[in-house]
């Protein structure tokens, strides 16, 4: 092998590396992270059901702090369960859903909002339909919710975030799910407070097998074109009616990508 190939081939090896041990660092860090929220919110939640400590009251004067434990969703239809920390930065998307700021806090009246990746703690949310129950739990209170809007809107819409005077529940992550890069829209999940039936309709769906994912749509990036050139139709003269299919054309030589790099051109054949 020659020597630069040979250097290369070194280099990419360890570049893989690198990134395959970064990636696993973020992936333990979550995990560890996630089973550590959840081990805490059991534990208030006990800790409160049993009178044993007081619960901790957010106000418009005094929200929460960044990455504060609030509370849990789940969403048994498509198999979604996940922790709500505050805030939606980098820090709290990576191990958890995130209360978007300025919103309805978990547990209250008002339009709660809830973000999270699509590759992560929203990646079943694909599936999820209109009627599906949503489940969303604080050491004080329990809200049930019925999914009543599914939209695509654009990242600067924001009208989804506004407040409501009923129980609303907004959830957002991005779109398309299979989208390789910075995706360029957003599903937004919208659901009601539930009624007098939610309860039975909640605990039907954690009863039912959670619902198969759909299938993978064709992978899309950020830098894909897709020609749509029109078709060209051979062209009889003018007066002529066309007979047979049109000529094929011949075939182009192969060349080399070295004789290409310096336009060199095709390589001559030998005659006999």
């Amino acid at each position: 092998m020659h020597p630069a190939l040979a250097l290369l081939r070194r280099a990419l090896t360890v570049v893989g590396v690198v990134c395959l041990g970064g990636w696993a660092t973020v992936k333990g860090y979550a995990f560890v992270a996630t089973a550590r929220n959840e081990a805490i919110l059991a534990r208030l939640t006990a800790a409160r059901r049993d009178g044993l400590e007081r619960p901790e009251r957010f106000t418009a004067g005094r929200p929460p702090a960044e990455a504060a434990l609030l509370g849990r969703i789940d969403i048994p239809s498509v198999d979604v369960s996940a922790v709500v920390l505050q805030g939606t930065s980098e820090r709290c998307l990576e191990q958890a859903a995130g209360h978007v700021d300025s919103t309805a806090l978990p547990g209250g009246g008002g339009n709660v909002a809830i973000a999270g990746h699509r590759d992560s703690v929203f990646r079943r949310l694909e599936g999820i339909r209109l009627g599906d129950a949503i489940k969303v739990s604080t050491p004080d209170a329990t809200q049930l919710y019925r999914v009543d809007a599914i939209r695509i809107v654009d990242p600067s819409d924001t009208a989804v975030l506004a407040p409501s005077r009923s129980p609303r529940l907004t959830l957002i992550t991005c779109y398309p799910f299979h989208y390789i890069g910075p995706a360029p829209h957003r599903v937004v999940v919208q659901a009601r407070a539930a009624g007098p039936d939610g309860a039975a309709a909640y605990l039907a769906q954690a009863a039912a097998p959670a619902r198969p994912a759909p299938l993978s749509a064709p992978v899309t990036t950020a830098h894909q074109a897709v020609s749509r050139r029109p078709v060209r139709r051979h062209a009889a003269p003018h007066g002529a009616e066309r007979a047979g299919p049109p000529p094929v054309p011949a075939p182009r030589p192969r060349v080399s990508w070295l004789r290409r790099l310096f336009h060199l051109g095709p390589k001559p054949t030998a005659r006999r």
